[in-house]
């Protein structure tokens, strides 16, 4: 949920998406799990990113998640420094009195070398049942983007509207899911680009889809996705992310994760090691 999120839907696909109606043990000093499996563990404490390329071992940076006193995710913290030369994001999660939901969120990216700051402002919509069906974004770096999802068993259809890159932009997607409702792949087009994903997963429980802002996160693949951006019910193993624009090839994106994974005895992933990156979960109870 880095910067590095939102460049690729300003310079392809131009939207972010933000969408509104309507979290014991104590964090770990070190950078290991802890193993406890009692029933209402499992809440992320920190995601630590460990650069272990060239040999090193090396923390890169971390996402932080802070909750209110009825476990919902309040703000999230990403120091992950190095990338785009940005020093700090804070996501702020509000809700409408005692909703498990959010509202809104409010992303504000501080830079290095006084650079102006971003800030993006995201508003959610709901059915009765929780389903995300609105969102409409502000910011001071986009223009206004409002986005309608629909939902079969199987499918999860978006029609979004705004006055990106200076034009009327209608973006679509079409994602299909699984038994556990995971997309397994998805066709999103934005004027002449078309990108297609399709994605795998395990069959262990996502420390992500516990947490009260999972259904306000990113819904579908948007050409550089990253696990942690768009979180399921169970852990993605891998993407595939191919965009095209008028029929001729403009990137392509792909992240296996296969046999990478530790996991505790209760199912949550502890670890995942990549190629260059090792990504450490550390859990509280609340």
């Amino acid at each position: 949920m880095k910067l590095k999120q939102f460049l690729p839907l300003i310079i392809i696909l131009a939207g972010i998406y933000f969408t509104s109606c309507q979290k014991g043990i104590s964090e770990e000093n070190s950078i290991i799990p802890p193993s406890t499996t009692k029933a209402d563990s499992g809440y992320l404490s920190k995601i630590y990113f460990i650069d272990i390329s060239g040999g090193s071992n090396d923390t890169a940076g971390d996402f932080r998640y802070v909750y209110d006193s009825q476990k919902r995710v309040i703000n999230i913290i990403d120091s992950s420094y190095d990338t785009f030369d940005y020093s700090i994001e804070t996501y702020t999660y509000s809700y409408n009195g005692t909703d498990t939901l959010p509202s809104s969120v409010t992303v504000v990216t501080k830079f290095q070398n006084n650079q102006p700051d971003l800030w993006l402002e995201r508003y959610f919509y709901y059915n009765s049942i929780g389903q995300r069906i609105k969102d409409s974004t502000f910011s001071n770096y986009q223009d206004n983007i409002i986005e309608n999802y629909k939902y079969t068993s199987g499918n999860i259809y978006m029609e979004g509207r705004g006055k990106a890159l200076g034009g009327l932009p209608i973006i679509f997607d079409t994602a299909t899911l699984d038994p556990n409702k995971n997309i397994i792949s998805n066709v999103k087009w934005y004027n002449n680009y078309k990108t297609v994903s399709t994605v795998t997963y395990d069959n262990h429980p996502s420390p992500f889809a516990k947490l009260s802002n999972y259904k306000a996160l990113e819904v579908f693949p948007f050409g550089e996705t990253f696990f942690y951006e768009m979180p399921q019910k169970n852990n993605r193993l891998a993407i595939t992310e191919s965009v095209t624009f008028n029929g001729n090839p403009q990137s392509d994106f792909d992240e296996d994760l296969t046999g990478k994974y530790s996991y505790r005895a209760d199912g949550y992933p502890t670890q995942i090691i990549a190629p260059d990156v090792k990504y450490i979960f550390v859990y509280k109870t609340l």
